[in-house]
C-alpha cells in the first residue's frame, strides 16, 4: 500500500504541490474568476479524490493535502518581492508534474496513471469554473485549453 510513510516531506509535498501550481497556471490562464477558480480548485481536489480515492496514494493524499486544510494549518508565507508572472507559474507547474511523475515512475509505478487521472481532473475543473459558454461563449478559453495540454505533456497524460 502507497502513503504517505512511503515518501520524504519533500517527496510528499511535490506530489500535492503539483497539482495545485497546474490548477494555478489554469487559473491565471484567463483574467476574472479568481474566487470561483480557487473553490473549484479544492471542490475539484475532493471529486477528483472521491473519483480515484480507490489508489491508496490518492486516498492518502487527497485527505492530508486538502488545500483548504493546509491553508488553514500551514502559517503564512513571506510574500515574495514581486509576483511571479504567468509565464513562470506555468514553468513552475510544469516542472513540478514532471518531478511528481519522475517519483512515482520510480517509487509507485503503480499509483502514476491514477495520479496522472487525479490532477488532470482538478485542472479540468478549473479552468471550467468561470467560462463562458452561457451566452455562446467558450467554456474553456484557447489560452486554457494550451495550458491544458502543457500539464497534460508534463505528465504524459493519456486520456
Amino acid at each position: 500500500m502507497t502513503d504517505r510513510t512511503n515518501f520524504t516531506r519533500a517527496e510528499w509535498l511535490l506530489l500535492a504541490d503539483a497539482p495545485l501550481a497546474a490548477a494555478a497556471a489554469v487559473a491565471l490562464a484567463e483574467e476574472g474568476g479568481g474566487h470561483q477558480e480557487a473553490a473549484a480548485t479544492i471542490s475539484g481536489w475532493r471529486e477528483a479524490a472521491r473519483e480515484y480515492g480507490t489508489s491508496p496514494l490518492i486516498a492518502s493524499l487527497a485527505a492530508e493535502m486538502d488545500p483548504e486544510d493546509r491553508a488553514l494549518d500551514e502559517p503564512p508565507r513571506p510574500a515574495p518581492p514581486a509576483p511571479p508572472g504567468f509565464d513562470a507559474i506555468c514553468d513552475e507547474a510544469v516542472d513540478l508534474c514532471v518531478r511528481a511523475v519522475e517519483l512515482l515512475e520510480a517509487s509507485a509505478p503503480a499509483d502514476l496513471d491514477d495520479y496522472k487521472a487525479f490532477v488532470m481532473h482538478i485542472v479540468n475543473r478549473v479552468a471550467t469554473a468561470s467560462g463562458g459558454g452561457l451566452f455562446g461563449g467558450e467554456r474553456v478559453s484557447p489560452t486554457e485549453r494550451s495550458v491544458i495540454r502543457e500539464i497534460a505533456a508534463a505528465l504524459r497524460f493519456r486520456g
